[in-house]
């Protein structure tokens, strides 16, 4: 719905007012997937990324985030599907959520050294009850 919003809003502004703003939203909710999909599989992951830029009114996404990793989709078919929307010009950065470091180093591997570049944030839930993230991820940046 917020997708929506912000799509209507959008739209009346002047033309260049996109250019200076970024825009992100996330890929692959569990609880979004379609009952026969896996959240993070390419169809799911190419159908909500076409869903956003259509509900946003807009040509692309600054940045697209991974929900959360999904066990039953192996990990280059989601990279791949997300560096199809890359060189689509769809997405500009991706970021992912909810990982740990392994996560991380065996996401940027599968995405090679093409596409590692364009991986550039992890939104983890940390603040002082959440402290899971201060020893493993928070040194590697």
């Amino acid at each position: 719905m917020s997708e929506q919003y912000l799509g209507e809003w959008l739209s009346k502004q002047e033309d260049d007012y996109r250019q200076s703003i970024e825009i992100h939203t996330k890929v692959g909710n569990p609880y979004g997937a379609k009952f026969h999909l896996s959240p993070l599989c390419r169809e799911e992951i190419l159908n909500h990324a076409h869903s956003s830029l259509e509900k946003l009114k807009t040509t692309y996404v600054d940045l697209l985030y991974i929900h959360e990793p999904d066990p039953k989709t192996p990990l280059a078919e989601s990279a791949n599907a997300l560096i199809e929307l890359i060189e689509e010009g769809l997405v500009r950065k991706i970021g992912l959520s909810n990982v740990n470091l392994a996560y991380v180093e065996k996401f940027a591997m599968t995405m090679g050294p093409e596409y590692v570049q364009h991986l550039f944030c992890i939104q983890n839930a940390f603040n002082f009850l959440e402290l899971s993230d201060a020893d493993e991820l928070i040194p590697c940046l």
